[in-house]
């Protein structure tokens, strides 16, 4: 059996594509937020007590790599530890590695991180990781939607503004980037027209009275539970860091950035998934619909379930 938990919804579509891809039985831990992903995906998830565990039929854990220490991951990490089963955190992001391994110790560090490519497997070397419990697998999120069919062209006359909660004290991102939500927002609200509609798609840690009186003043948005194939429809996508923006551009939509006094390129970036405007140029995009396009990407996260179902057959 393999024990598989998760506090982000993030991590919670990973875990979601392997669980699909195996036909060993599993037993899954949830909370709020994951619970939704699981249950979209049809799979079958409960709430974390450690009683729940059948100790003697299981062979490994699974879990995520969250910001909060607090989460079922890091409390099945432990678990693990103490009753001396194999544990493997995934890192399905390429942002703030020392942040979701700060509280890692003796007492919950796994046997192995899987991240998604080489460069994720550096930052944990740089970050004191021994590389020999760091596996580059893949992404099996990506690998699907990579597979999905392109999105159609036809886009509906407004922007998409793709929400994190970067201003969140406790983790100081704003100091670490360079920027947060609140003044990427203020540049999308000085430049866009008048006559422009505005949405939000908040970040599932995010309240939903956050951007209340923004709305109110501006007349913005929030986006309700829409669907990849909905948010792809937007004429304009802007974001910061969010790992959405990858997956919508691997479905076919054109992604922008907005990172003012950014300190470090955003990954989407870097894979030539996104592009990234300077202020004139989200004038530009904003008032003249000037759109600009990175070079064509040659990303490709094929095989990563493979390499994944290998490492899993390995610990059977």
């Amino acid at each position: 059996m393999i024990v598989f938990g998760t506090a982000d919804a993030g991590p919670a579509q990973y875990l979601s594509e392997v669980i699909h891809s195996i036909s060993t039985p599993y037993l899954c831990f949830s909370s709020v937020i994951s619970a939704k992903v699981f249950t979209k995906n049809n799979i079958k998830a409960i709430a974390y007590k450690s009683d729940r565990i059948p100790k003697e039929k299981v062979s490994q854990i699974i879990v995520g790599s969250p910001l909060s220490n607090m989460s079922i991951d890091f409390q099945l990490l432990k678990w693990g530890k103490q009753n001396k089963i194999k544990t493997i955190m995934i890192i399905e992001h390429w942002t703030n590695f020392k942040e979701r391994i700060t509280a890692l110790d003796e007492s919950n560090f796994p046997l192995e991180f899987w991240v998604n490519d080489v460069s994720c497997k550096q930052k944990l070397i740089e970050l004191g990781i021994n590389q020999n419990s760091i596996c580059s697998v893949g992404n099996p999120t990506l690998e699907k939607l990579e597979q999905s069919p392109k999105m159609k062209q036809s886009k509906n006359n407004a922007i998409l503004f793709v929400s994190e909660h970067m201003s969140d004290p406790h983790f100081q991102l704003k100091q670490k980037y360079g920027f947060d939500e609140h003044c990427v927002l203020e540049a999308i609200l000085k430049y866009k027209p008048p006559q422009t509609p505005l949405f939000i798609k908040l970040h599932p840690e995010e309240k939903k009275d956050k951007y209340k009186t923004l709305c109110q003043a501006h007349g913005v948005e929030l986006l309700q539970e829409a669907t990849k194939e909905a948010m792809g429809k937007y004429e304009i996508i802007i974001g910061m860091n969010s790992f959405l923006l990858i997956e919508l551009a691997l479905m076919g939509s054109t992604v922008y950035t907005y990172r003012p006094n950014q300190t470090e390129r955003f990954i989407g970036e870097e894979l030539h998934l996104s592009y990234n405007l300077q202020e004139n140029e989200l004038a530009s995009l904003l008032q003249e619909k000037a759109y600009f396009k990175s070079t064509i990407s040659s990303v490709s996260f094929l095989g990563s379930k493979h390499n994944i179902l290998k490492r899993l057959s390995k610990s059977e």
